[in-house]
C-alpha cells in the first residue's frame, strides 16, 4: 500500500471516529462557531454623548433668548419636563444568532477603575434581558459601565465602556412629583454650581413610595423646605403630610418676586427671605429640596436668588425660572 493511499485511509478512519463521537465539525462555519469564545459586548456606540433634556425642552433651550422667547407656548397643562432616557444595550458575541442573556448585572460608575467609594459610589442594576434605561444622570459628566452575565456554566464580563452627557440644565423624574430639577450645573466665575446639592420642585404631597425611595436613597435628601403659607388653610393642611419625615421638614412661608420688599401678615418679607437663605448655610442640610405649591413663583424666586448670589448669569437665571412652564401647572393662574 502506498503512503498516499495509507494517508487517505487514516484520514477517513479518523473522520468516522470523530463523527460517531460527536466531535466532528460539519462545515467551516460550525468550526468557527465552535472555536469562538462567548463574550459580552456593547450594542451601542462607545463614547457616545447623550442629551439629558427631552427633545421639546432641548429645542427651547438651544433657541432661548431673554425677553424674546415665548416660553408659555410650550405649556400644555401636562408634565413635559422629564429628562430623556439614556439607553445602555449589550449582546452576546460568539454564540450564534438569536441567543441572549436572560438577566444581567450592570455597574455604572464615575471612575474608569469602577471602584466604589463614598465620593463616587458605583451603582449596580439587576436587569432582565440586555437593556438598561438610565434617568436622572448628572449633566456634563462622563460615565463608565460594565455588564456581567451568565451563559450556560460561564460567568462573562464585558469590557468597560463609557458615555458622556451634555452640559444642559438637569431635570429630574420623581414618581408623584411635578417640576423637579437640580439648580446646580450652571457656570459661575471660577467653575460651576455643584450638582446634586439643591433640588427644586412642586409640592411633595402625592409622592409615591417609589418616588420617596428615589429622593431618600438616590438623591439623598436630608432637608425639605416647604414655602407654602401656613395662613392658607388648604396649603397648611397639605403641608402637614411631610412625606420625607418630620425630622427633615422645615416650613417657612415663602416670598415671590412681587412681594420681596413689602411687609405681610407673616412678617417683613426681607426677613423671611433671609430665614430661607440661612437654611442653606448649614452644610448638614444638604442635599436639600425646596418647594411651594406648584414650584414656580415662590420656589422660582428663591432659586433665582440662590443662584444669583453664586454668580449665575442673568440668562441662566431666567432659563431656570421659565423652565417651570414645562410642568403640569406651568401656566396656571396666568393670563
Amino acid at each position: 500500500m502506498s503512503k498516499q493511499i495509507l494517508k487517505r485511509v487514516v484520514t477517513i478512519t479518523l473522520c468516522m471516529v470523530m463523527m460517531f463521537c460527536g466531535t466532528f465539525a460539519f462545515g467551516p462555519g460550525d468550526e468557527a462557531k465552535a472555536a469562538a469564545k462567548p463574550s459580552i459586548v456593547t450594542a451601542i456606540k462607545n463614547n457616545k454623548t447623550y442629551n439629558l433634556m427631552n427633545s421639546l425642552m432641548l429645542k427651547w433651550y438651544k433657541s432661548y433668548k431673554p425677553g424674546v422667547t415665548k416660553t408659555r407656548i410650550y405649556a400644555r397643562y401636562a408634565e413635559r419636563s422629564h429628562p430623556a432616557v439614556v439607553p445602555l444595550k449589550w449582546k452576546l458575541k460568539g454564540v450564534g444568532n438569536n441567543v441572549a442573556l436572560k438577566s444581567s448585572t450592570v455597574k455604572v460608575s464615575l471612575t474608569k477603575n469602577m471602584k466604589n467609594s463614598k465620593k463616587n459610589p458605583v451603582k449596580t442594576y439587576k436587569v432582565k434581558g440586555e437593556l438598561l434605561e438610565l434617568t436622572n444622570l448628572l449633566a456634563g459628566t462622563r460615565y463608565y459601565w460594565q455588564v456581567t452575565g451568565k451563559y450556560r456554566n460561564m460567568t462573562l464580563k464585558s469590557p468597560i465602556y463609557t458615555f458622556k452627557t451634555n452640559r444642559t440644565p438637569r431635570t429630574i423624574k420623581v414618581d408623584g412629583i411635578s417640576n423637579v430639577r437640580d439648580i446646580g450645573g450652571y457656570k459661575v466665575p471660577g467653575g460651576r454650581v455643584k450638582q446634586g446639592m439643591i433640588y427644586r420642585s412642586a409640592n411633595l404631597d402625592q409622592l409615591s413610595s417609589k418616588g420617596k425611595t428615589l429622593m431618600l436613597k438616590e438623591l439623598g435628601i436630608k432637608k425639605e423646605l416647604d414655602l407654602r403659607d401656613p395662613a392658607n388653610s388648604l396649603e397648611y393642611y397639605l403641608g402637614k403630610k411631610k412625606p420625607l419625615g418630620a425630622k427633615r421638614y422645615k416650613s417657612i412661608s415663602g416670598v415671590q418676586y412681587d412681594q420681596l420688599y413689602v411687609a405681610s401678615a407673616t412678617g417683613y418679607n426681607p426677613k423671611r427671605i433671609s430665614e430661607e437663605i440661612a437654611l442653606f448655610a448649614n452644610k448638614n442640610n444638604y442635599p436639600i429640596v425646596f418647594h411651594c405649591m406648584i414650584g414656580r413663583d415662590r420656589t422660582g424666586t428663591l432659586s433665582f436668588l440662590l443662584n444669583a448670589l453664586l454668580g449665575v448669569s442673568k440668562k441662566n437665571l431666567l432659563i431656570d425660572y421659565e423652565m417651570s412652564f414645562f410642568s403640569v401647572s406651568g401656566c396656571s393662574a396666568l393670563t
